[in-house]
């Protein structure tokens, strides 16, 4: 990472002010406000204008006006198509021949290179619990676990959840969950050992939308 690239990716730490300009149309900007990196940049693969797929590098932004909005470039229709298209592929891993574990593991992981961790990171991009940011070690889950959901609720992005890998597994296990103020619950097979290493404890809470809220009901009613 070089020039225009490496400035941005230090922006929070080198005093230079970011601010936003949305091309819609050649020659015509719209002022969106001034921004701050909303996460770690990372790089991934885009097509150009020509079609050709580049690796490019992506950097997670937000506005510091609340009250400002970026536009939005694809529509809710596009993005459900896309995750339509995505689990048909994701499906086939559920006729293989091998262990439920297993292919519970291929899905997750599946799950976790695509449309539907992109859309939880363009909600948020930050572990839910403990605010990790890196998208590179964040994994999308199901709230509402996939072998267990409607494939209308399996594309359902309130439906999902980015966590870091040590409240990831917790929450998988349903060693962890949240109550319908965001609190934390946690097993009280857990000792307190483990709620140190694995950062856990009582005053922890999480936002959640009313809709996911809906899918944690059930998760939190099968903490162990």
């Amino acid at each position: 990472m070089s020039g225009q690239n490496l400035t941005l990716a230090e922006s929070d730490s080198n005093g230079v002010e970011i601010h936003f300009f949305e091309v819609m149309k050649p020659r015509e900007y719209t002022y969106r406000g001034q921004v701050e990196l909303a996460g770690e940049p990372y790089q991934d693969q885009q097509k150009d204008q020509d079609g050709r797929q580049r690796l490019v590098w992506i950097f997670p932004l937000r506005l510091i006006d609340s009250k400002a909005k970026f536009t939005k470039l694809s529509s809710a229709t596009d993005d459900k198509q896309e995750l339509q298209e995505e689990f048909k592929e994701i499906q086939q891993f559920e006729n293989l021949p091998i262990i439920q574990t297993e292919k519970e593991r291929l899905i997750k992981s599946r799950i976790g290179q695509g449309k539907f961790k992109k859309l939880l990171i363009e909600r948020e991009c930050k572990c839910a619990l403990c605010g990790v940011t890196d998208p590179r070690v964040l994994i999308a889950s199901h709230i509402k676990p996939w072998s267990a959901s409607t494939n209308e609720e399996r594309l359902d992005v309130n439906n999902g959840l980015l966590l870091c890998p040590n409240h990831d597994a917790l929450f998988d296990k349903h060693l962890i969950s949240f109550d319908l103020q965001g609190k934390i619950a946690i097993s009280r097979t857990l000792d307190e050992t483990a709620r140190v290493f694995l950062n856990v404890n009582g005053e922890l809470r999480v936002k959640l939308n009313e809709k996911q809220l809906s899918y944690m009901e059930g998760h939190y009613q099968n903490l162990i």
